[in-house]
């Protein structure tokens, strides 16, 4: 599959960040709009939406894709959910085709 050298994000913070607008994925994907490089976002809070957004992320062809979210050395956390790093690796494989995946805790 030949990809294109886009950005597609995935975010997920907790209830207070959300309430307080502090959404980085968000800033991220508005900056690479206005420098003229096309990005997808998309904000999520459970494992099952993570699910089907990485199946956009796949049909989308783009090359690069972010996770921006709070985490430690095992995983990332979702606003109603926790991701290990096995099981997001097992989640996403199916969806990976030569992309490169970014995750921002």
């Amino acid at each position: 599959m030949t990809t294109v050298p886009h950005v597609f994000i995935i975010e997920s913070v907790r209830f207070d960040d959300e309430q307080d607008d502090r959404k980085e994925g968000l800033l991220l994907s508005q900056i690479l709009n206005l420098a003229g490089k096309a990005s997808e976002y998309r904000y999520i809070r459970t494992r099952k939406e993570l699910e089907a957004v990485l199946e956009q992320f796949s049909d989308s062809g783009f090359r690069y894709l972010h996770i921006s979210s709070h985490g430690d050395d095992s995983g990332f956390g979702l606003t109603l959910d926790y991701v290990t790093n096995r099981e997001f690796a097992d989640m996403a494989r199916p969806h990976l085709k030569g992309q490169i995946v970014s995750i921002g805790l």
